[in-house]
């Protein structure tokens, strides 16, 4: 996974609902464009929900998952 798919999935319009999946099988929801950062270190990304704030390694992003109407679609 590189920080572009993810530019692209979080800039996509309309935006779609989008969850990040780990290599730990752990997953971070992103539910709107402006809670995914990243700054001059483009291998870290933060994501900010409901739950707290996570600060994500992109080299142990494995893949995608659009969230669409309750349902996944994968990508990745």
């Amino acid at each position: 996974m590189t920080i572009d798919e993810l530019r692209k999935a979080r800039d996509a319009r309309p935006f779609v609902r989008f969850a990040i999946r780990m290599a730990d099988g752990s997953a971070v929801t992103v539910r709107h464009p402006e809670n995914l950062a990243w700054g001059e270190e483009e291998g870290i990304a933060v994501c900010v929900s409901e739950d707290g704030t996570d600060v994500i390694d992109i080299e142990l992003v494995t893949s995608l998952n659009l969230l669409e109407r309750g349902r996944k679609k994968k990508k990745g």
